[in-house]
């Protein structure tokens, strides 16, 4: 009876390894499923899980490949992963060329499950595209996703846990493309310009009104889009958005940007200024999409929602990859021959058309913190009504392109970035005389809280000068004539919602250095306006018309001192010159 127990014991021992051994080798030969199927737990896999599911595709098919770029700001490679059916993992100007961005904002997450989900499905299935690659930053923001936890995000129904907005030096991320405060953006711009894609997706999770569609789309604001660009994103690839996502069972409308307090007064369109990562890339002729799946809906939706949009731009891609690469070309060569450049937008608020919305009863009822009435949205009450939908921008800042401009070497902050982004410079051999127009800045802007590690200047004002100046060996001259002109105007022009000059690179420029000492000043004054009649004319002009002035001893001696010789000709002088 002994014998007989120890060798069914046996026995049984074998079969469990041999069961132990099967489960082994079917979870190590199909073990995606343990990463990229989390999402129906209402789960999100960590970075090191994500890049280990992508270094497995990697591996196991011949068409993925698995691409470092320099490090972020976490002190992490930035990660590229490319589907390629030829195999050869390099731009190619005859092929259209997707990239899609994840986890800029480290819990917005749909779009990390579904791009593995997407990768998975394509090389799995054998449905690679044939007319276009495929791009995949699996996590931009990998600060933001190793900062995990289960509560930054108050609004938003799972996952479980999920990353921070923030990166690991707490910037936003998608407001970083120009300014480049992050190391993120330099890597990305280094992935950018190397594959020059043509269709741009940034996965996000919206944080807005409620209403019924789990998925909401922000497209490249056409009207900064080039006009051979324009056309086709609104007649050809939106319809076939929309109708798509329809099909697929997720209804899709664009980005909910209220009006006013909730949709039912009617909607805008999302201006993408250049700091938001679809701004930057249409200057560069990219048309680009922000996807929104809606922060209410259960995870495991805004997943399968993400995803099928994502289905929707390869198929698309894929179909019209011809007419995709050339209208880019078209766009990049009128680029190069354009002459005048929008920099800064605001909404037309006169054109206006109705589109079908679906959301939930909005209402009104006294808080039970404040007391003060508060908005909320009935569920129990689903409706289907027309709405307007302001989706039409008119420039309010136009710059002629000059044939040249001329950067004075010290500025290297804005140097490096202009070559980050391609911008085709040369340098001033030997000291020399060059006859510039030269900017003053006459007046700005400025917020008071900082934003982003910045306080943003705007609505700036300039007068021009016409100066020769000594330029010194080693400056940096820009000539036009680039695809990257919308770019450099954008960012070298003080005027630009998004110009260098907002983000604060010239700020030096803004404090005067040098000063006078009134008891010693008063009687060079005195000199100064005996001997300039019509700075004398002038002055007293100013007494008789401004009391204040009038009885100001040192505002009047001020103005005498600007007027002289002695104030500073770099107070407030632009220090980026024009050659026109």
């Amino acid at each position: 009876m002994v014998k007989c127990t120890l060798i069914w014991m046996w026995n049984f021992s074998l079969k469990l390894q041999s069961y132990f051994l099967l489960f082994f080798f079917i979870t190590s030969s199909f073990g995606f499923a343990q990463t990229e199927l989390l999402y129906l737990k209402n789960q999100t896999p960590e970075y090191k899980d994500v890049i280990n599911f992508y270094q497995k595709l990697d591996k196991e098919y011949a068409s993925a490949k698995l691409i470092s770029y320099p490090e972020t700001d976490a002190g992490i490679a930035l990660q590229l992963f490319v589907i390629d059916s030829k195999q050869e993992f390099r731009p190619n100007k005859e092929r259209a060329m997707i990239l899609i961005m994840n986890g800029i904002h480290g819990g917005e997450l749909c779009g990390v499950d579904a791009s593995m989900n997407l990768a998975l499905n394509l090389l799995k299935n054998g449905t690679i595209p044939e007319n276009c690659m495929i791009g995949i930053i699996p996590v931009y923001n990998i600060g933001g996703a190793l900062n995990r936890n289960s509560s930054s995000r108050a609004n938003q129904n799972g996952p479980i846990e999920y990353g921070f907005r923030g990166n690991a030096k707490n910037l936003d991320l998608n407001r970083d493309f120009i300014k480049n405060d992050s190391k993120n953006a330099f890597a990305f711009s280094q992935i950018y310009h190397e594959w020059k894609p043509e269709i741009y997706v940034d996965t996000h999770t919206s944080n807005g009104a409620d209403y019924q569609y789990p998925f909401t789309l922000i497209s490249t604001q056409k009207d900064k889009l080039s006009p051979v660009l324009k056309p086709f994103l609104t007649d050809k690839i939106e319809p076939y958005l929309y109708k798509g996502m329809s099909k697929k069972g997720f209804i899709m409308t664009p980005y909910v940007n209220s009006i006013k307090e909730t949709p039912n007064d009617g909607i805008a369109g999302f201006l993408d200024r250049p700091r938001y990562s679809t701004g930057y890339t249409a200057l560069f002729n990219t048309i680009g999409f922000t996807t929104e799946a809606h922060m209410f809906k259960p995870f495991k939706t805004r997943v399968r929602a993400t995803l099928a949009f994502l289905e929707l731009i390869v198929s698309f891609t894929n179909s019209n990859a011809a007419e995709i690469v050339r209208y880019k070309r078209m766009a990049d060569r009128m680029m190069v021959n354009t002459l005048y450049y929008d920099v800064d937008w605001a909404l037309n608020d006169s054109i206006h058309h109705a589109i079908e919305f679906k959301g939930y009863v909005a209402g009104y009822k006294t808080s039970d913190i404040s007391g003060s009435p508060r908005l909320y949205y009935d569920r129990n009450k689903p409706f289907t009504d027309s709405i307007q939908f302001y989706d039409t921008y008119r420039s309010i800042m136009k710059v002629k392109r000059p044939k040249y401009y001329i950067i004075p070497k010290a500025w290297d902050e804005v140097i490096v970035r202009l070559k980050s982004n391609k911008v085709a410079m040369k340098v001033l051999p030997n000291d020399t005389l060059i006859r510039v127009k030269v900017f003053y800045i006459a007046d700005y802007s400025t917020t008071k809280e900082p934003y982003e590690g910045h306080y943003l200047h705007s609505r700036v004002s300039i007068t021009e000068k016409i100066d020769t100046l000594l330029f010194h060996k080693g400056d940096l001259i820009v000539s036009m004539g680039q695809v990257s002109d919308n770019y450099a105007i954008s960012v070298l022009d003080p005027r630009g919602a998004d110009s260098f000059f907002a983000w604060n690179f010239f700020d030096p420029i803004l404090q005067q250095k040098e000063y006078f000492s009134s008891y010693v000043f008063e009687d060079e004054a005195l000199e100064i306006l005996n001997s300039n009649p019509l700075l004398k004319k002038d002055f007293n002009k100013k007494k008789a018309s401004d009391q204040s002035f009038n009885e100001d001893p040192y505002a009047q001696l001020n103005y005498i001192y600007m007027h002289s010789s002695h104030y500073e000709k770099g107070h407030l002088r632009y220090p980026i010159f024009r050659v026109d």
